[in-house]
């Protein structure tokens, strides 16, 4: 997708048509952290401010994995309140404080080494949600994706190792969960501060 729409309201806006038993696999179009704007292919044409998508239909056998590779660190904390994707309190106080608890003086406005777990369930499922800058004015976080008010949180940290041995096990866990036979189509989706945090390692994920 582009950077100028949430990727939650695209989401939001395919289950409206396509129901919710219908599977959705993406990611968001990214341009190296450079936040200058994003291209996207459609055929053969290349696309500004786009969401091209492709639909299958028919008898098709599929599996997935998704395993993040940060863990949790700390307590868990609730946002108070968020707008979208911009988490303005967390716990009662300032999201930036939430962070500062743990990190210390650290640049918190370099946060992508640190994404925020969101649990949307009772349990220990979650996913991640990166932040994409930091108003110290307000204390507001402003992350990639929506982060709705109420939700439990929790600041996860990972090593390089981690990071790479969790790609290694996602793919062998999509494999073990496909029929016995071979897969025409495999798909592959790597949040951009993988190459943040893995650097001169990035090829290894491959």
């Amino acid at each position: 997708t582009s950077m100028t729409v949430s990727d939650s309201a695209i989401v939001r806006g395919l289950r409206s048509v396509l129901g919710p038993e219908t599977p959705i696999f993406g990611a968001t179009a990214a341009d190296q952290w450079r936040f200058e704007g994003t291209r996207q292919f459609y055929g053969l044409h290349v696309l500004e401010d786009a969401v091209p998508f492709v639909l299958l239909a028919g008898d098709i056998r599929f599996s997935f994995a998704v395993k993040p590779g940060w863990s949790p660190l700390g307590r868990q904390g609730v946002v108070s309140e968020a707008d979208g994707n911009i988490v303005k309190v967390i716990d009662g106080q300032p999201a930036t404080a939430f962070y500062r608890h743990y990190l210390g003086g650290v640049d918190i406005s370099q946060l992508v080494e640190y994404p925020l777990a969101i649990f949307p369930h009772e349990g220990d499922e979650y996913y991640l949600r990166a932040c994409q800058s930091v108003d110290e004015t307000k204390g507001w976080l402003n992350f990639f994706g929506d982060i709705p008010t109420g939700s439990r949180v929790q600041i996860t940290q990972a090593t390089r190792d981690e990071v790479l041995q969790s790609a290694r096990e996602t793919l062998e866990q999509a494999l073990a969960g496909y029929p016995r036979t071979k897969p025409s189509l495999m798909l592959c989706f790597v949040c951009s501060g993988h190459k943040q945090l893995l650097g001169s390692r990035t090829n290894e994920e491959g």
